[in-house]
């Protein structure tokens, strides 16, 4: 049992992914507060700093010696939601079912900007996870 769930940084082509067990449901949020944060945006261009501050917010509350709940990998682990991917090239935040490494059609993707500013943030819940989305209670999403 668990509430997994990944974050992924992409950059230049490469990706980090910062995997949580138990608080994969939060992530969206704890993204948002990243962002938002002093320390977020005044690292937007600097994908290593930004990848240490996002970590950071996911392991608030946390022992960071702990041996687990929570890694950084080069590869997707488990996982029980779309992924969340923070594109610092692009400066903009996406969702992916798949792993696909691709913004679809249908993707749902917010400038830095605009996540940051998001009022509330949650996940959309369907009964086929790679159909999840996010709902952010803005006009468009209603």
């Amino acid at each position: 049992m668990g509430d997994r769930g990944n974050i992924v940084i992409e950059t230049n082509g490469d990706r980090i992914y910062l995997y949580s067990h138990w608080s994969g449901r939060d992530l969206p949020t704890i993204l948002k507060n990243a962002l938002a944060s002093k320390q977020g945006r005044g690292r937007w261009n600097d994908e290593s700093y930004l990848t240490k501050i996002i970590f950071g917010f996911m392991l608030e509350g946390n022992d960071p010696k702990d041996e687990i709940g929570f890694g950084i990998s080069t590869t997707l682990g488990d996982g029980e939601y779309a992924l969340l991917v923070v594109n610092v090239d692009l400066k903009k935040v996406y969702l992916e079912s798949d792993g696909s490494h691709e913004i679809g059609q249908n993707t749902q993707s917010w400038s830095f900007e605009e996540y940051a500013a998001l009022p509330n943030v949650d996940w959309e819940y369907s009964n086929n996870y790679k159909n999840i989305g996010l709902t952010t209670n803005l006009k468009n999403d209603e």
